[in-house]
């Protein structure tokens, strides 16, 4: 199957899951995640704002707040430029071009300690499948905090590698636990 089509057919899946069973996997996502050293070390998380079929992250921000950490969201600015910027739980936010939530602000974070990368599929080297517009494979590329995916079984899929696909160092799998890749 072509980049594309995976990106089709696992979403799909995802669109199929019950409102119960993606609470249990987002719940199970959360309990992993607070378990992983790179979580209780962080200072500053990178994380979006999700949309539906995405796992549910406004607990995880919510979490990170109240204990203490700094919340970090992506914001394009150009078609080949992503930055993030700092967010507290009572800043505005705006719908992007893509209709993902971002920030108002524009002052670049310089420090990332965790970064919870967003995708639609990951092999098992941890290379991930996202949404096509290669934002998150151009941040990678100079990124060098911790980077961690939730992925259910759904996305656990085989798919063709480019050259400028950057992997996720672990992997939060549905029923399996914390995958470093």
């Amino acid at each position: 199957m072509t980049k594309k089509e995976v990106r089709r057919h696992v979403l799909s899946k995802l669109c199929a899951i019950s409102k119960e069973r993606r609470y249990c996997v987002e719940q199970f996502f959360s309990e992993q995640l607070q378990c992983l050293p790179q979580w209780k070390e962080a200072q500053t998380v990178g994380i979006t704002l999700s949309m539906f079929p995405e796992w549910e992250t406004r607990g995880i921000i919510q979490l990170a707040i109240e204990q203490g950490k700094r919340i970090a969201l992506p914001k394009v600015l150009t078609k080949e430029k992503m930055i993030f910027v700092y967010y507290a739980l009572e800043d505005s936010v705006k719908k992007s071009v893509f209709g993902v939530e971002e920030p108002l602000g524009d002052d670049e974070v310089e420090h990332i300690d965790l970064l919870i990368v967003p995708g639609v599929a990951f092999n098992d080297k941890g290379y991930r499948l996202g949404f096509g517009g290669g934002y998150y494979d151009r941040y990678l590329a100079s990124f060098k905090g911790n980077t961690v995916s939730f992925v259910s079984k759904e996305q656990c899929v085989d798919f063709p590698i480019e050259k400028h696909d950057i992997p996720v160092q672990q992997l939060i799998i549905e029923n399996v636990g914390e995958y470093r890749v």
